[in-house]
């Protein structure tokens, strides 16, 4: 049902290829020995509500290569982008929020953390790039760095409206979806070049550091809530105050 939600209306037909490689495994170059079970995490936390720095990257990067390499398409959009407007990946902070449903499973960061942190960690010349689901994200950062690019691909909405769509997506006519999901994978994709990324926690931010490679200079909010469904979390710790890792 998930997967079908995000397809255009009255297709069922597998569109994985539209948004990674269909090339062939064996033609990838990638041979993949499974020598001993391979976690993404030592840790017993749900991987999007790890510590990313903690996570196995050097004995996932041959899953993520073989299963998870790009599609044209979607590099595609990445070059037009790049064109568009001119990164500066080595000087650029990226600021980004996953808002709107994701306060069901996780505390989120307070706009005003953003702000604070970018302020403590990022050089004065650096260029903010601000990402996320949320209008009234952008319209807190904005009064604070007011220079910030936002990018025209995306949508973006109220969290007013969360309980009718939980995510930008759903809220899409079903015809377009595609077209938005293959822009936000890129996106995504360019994120993880940048060489400050201050970041919630969730599957985004997840896998932009997959795509990374690490989570060098990634600055990642992680608060776990004491209940996420009704269900008791035992990563939840009442005495910590300090929610950056």
């Amino acid at each position: 049902m998930q997967f079908r939600d995000y397809k255009p209306l009255n297709n069922a037909n597998d569109i994985t290829h539209f948004f990674f490689s269909k090339e062939k495994e064996e033609d990838k170059g990638i041979d993949i020995k499974y020598e001993s079970v391979v976690r993404t995490t030592d840790l017993n936390w749900e991987q999007q509500f790890s510590n990313f720095k903690l996570l196995n990257y050097e004995k996932l990067a041959p899953f993520t290569g073989k299963y998870f390499a790009l599609s044209q398409n979607v590099m595609d959009i990445v070059e037009k982008m790049e064109k568009k407007y001119n990164f500066d990946y080595d000087n650029m902070c990226i600021i980004f929020h996953r808002g709107l449903s994701k306060c069901w499973e996780t505390n989120l960061a307070p706009y005003d953390e953003y702000i604070r942190k970018a302020r403590e960690i990022m050089d004065k010349d650096a260029v903010i790039m601000l990402q996320s689901d949320e209008t009234e994200f952008f319209d807190a950062l904005k009064q604070s760095f007011s220079n910030a690019i936002i990018l025209d691909e995306m949508c973006y909405m109220s969290k007013q409206y969360v309980e009718k769509a939980p995510n930008v997506e759903l809220a899409l006519h079903p015809d377009i979806r595609v077209n938005q999901e293959l822009h936000f994978l890129s996106i995504v994709k360019i994120m993880s070049k940048a060489r400050t990324v201050i970041t919630g926690s969730g599957n985004i931010a997840f896998w932009l550091c997959l795509m990374r490679g690490n989570a060098d200079g990634v600055h990642q909010y992680l608060s776990p809530k004491e209940y996420i469904y009704d269900v008791k979390n035992d990563t939840y710790d009442p005495n910590k105050t300090d929610f950056w890792l």
